[in-house]
């Protein structure tokens, strides 16, 4: 599925989920992706001016325009740019980390300690830029720094804590695995975008530690918040199959979710079971073949292609049902019709339903319906010999069924 991206990662969800102001706040976005040019840009000393200036206006779009200089001759100002970070105007104070922000990792290694004293700043965006800032830093260099960033996951401000728990997930795996405690509680946060954050930086972790917390990422999936549900799926489909297997009975009940979004989760997370565990919930999955909303047929019809050949027989035809939806769908941006992903999920079918047969022939339906109706009356034989062959089997020259006809049959001849 397609994940959104940018400086921070989006949450889909509206204002009114939250309950602190975030009004004439960017909480550490850049206003510009313009790439590092220092073409166009004033005369350096004016900027450095305009630093020293009055008026906090001037000295925030001074800042603005010295981070789009490069790395390389940024550097050269960054004690300017530094000494903004004490600032009287909470604007500038931010527009200062952000610009410091640009420098390559290496650089803002050296001016961390000046970073993270913004981490006690009196103003939450500054905080929270400040974690911003320091999620720039090589996973070793943050590792430094990382019981300061922890403390931020108890701010007073959700978008703070939100913050510390996203930079945390830029650590190390097995540097985030000594603060998972930390991570772990604020699934119990109030706010949804703490918890949706926390399951997104557990889910950072190596699969064997992430199985450790697996009953409190389970606990989720009954959250009263979709996007918190969709995540805690998320999160549970990067265990290993085995450990998964354990849950697939909560993880299929989501398919019954009243939001469409965590039904496709619910379907990609089954999706990622070995395919002798994911035979068992397979009727649930087809059944979703023949939704009204097409991408919820193609996550069911993409997850159902990974059974094994022989299972995957026994739904064929509701896979041969699709052969006529030609709607086309954008994943990941890629164009694909689910008329298309039904041929291809076809061509798992054993070989000899599809040796000799064409895909792209217009007959392809007919023609594989023809030998699924052979293939279920071999079945059909194949059950009935068994049967025979084990109701006669007692009566065998040297079975116990012969021996006790034998007998009777000469009682009779005596008398």
């Amino acid at each position: 599925m397609v994940k959104k991206g940018g400086t921070r990662r989006e949450l889909p969800m509206d204002g009114s989920d939250y309950d602190e102001s975030d009004e004439g706040f960017d909480y550490g976005v850049d206003e510009d992706d313009d790439e590092d040019d220092d073409e166009d840009v004033p005369d350096i000393d004016v900027l450095l001016e305009g630093l020293e200036d009055s008026e906090a206006d001037v000295r925030e779009e001074a800042l603005q325009i010295l981070g789009k200089l490069k790395p390389a001759t940024l550097a050269q100002h960054a004690g300017a740019v530094v000494a903004r970070l004490e600032d009287s105007d909470w604007h500038v104070r931010t527009k200062a980390l952000d610009t410091l922000g640009k420098l390559d990792p290496a650089t803002l290694a050296q001016l961390a300690h000046s970073v993270l004293a913004r981490l006690e700043d009196s103003t939450w965006q500054v905080r929270n830029s400040a974690l911003q800032t320091l999620g720039k830093l090589e996973p070793a260099t943050l590792a430094q720094h990382a019981s300061a960033v922890v403390a931020r996951i108890e701010d007073s401000h959700s978008y703070v804590r939100t913050g510390a728990l996203e930079t945390l997930g830029k650590l190390e795996p097995a540097t985030l695995a000594q603060y998972t405690s930390a991570v772990v509680a604020r699934l119990e946060d109030s706010e949804l975008s703490v918890r949706w954050q926390a399951l997104c930086t557990l889910g950072k972790l190596e699969p064997a530690m992430l199985a450790q917390h697996t009953h409190a990422v389970l606990a989720r999936i009954e959250d009263s918040a979709w996007i918190v549900r969709r995540m805690a799926l998320e999160t549970l489909g990067k265990l290993e199959p085995a450990t998964l297997a354990q849950h697939a009975g909560a993880v299929a009940a989501r398919l019954e979710d009243s939001n469409q979004q965590v039904l496709w989760m619910a379907l990609e997370t089954l999706g990622k079971l070995e395919p002798a565990v994911l035979a068992q919930y397979a009727n649930a999955v087809v059944a979703w073949l023949e939704d009204i909303d097409e991408v919820v047929r193609y996550v069911a019809l993409q997850t159902l292609g990974k059974l094994e050949p022989a299972t995957l027989a026994q739904y064929a035809n509701a896979v041969l049902n699709l052969l006529e939806d030609t709607r086309q769908l954008e994943i990941d941006g890629t164009r694909i019709t689910l008329s298309a992903l039904a041929t291809r999920t076809l061509r798992g079918l054993p070989r000899f339903l599809t040796h000799g047969v064409d895909f792209e022939a217009p007959n392809l339906r007919l023609r594989l319906l023809g030998r699924l109706g052979w293939h279920k009356c071999r079945l059909i034989l194949r059950v009935r010999s068994h049967t025979l062959y084990w109701y006669a089997l007692p009566y065998r020259p040297s079975g116990p069924g012969h021996a006790r006809d034998v007998e009777a049959w000469n009682l009779m001849n005596i008398s």
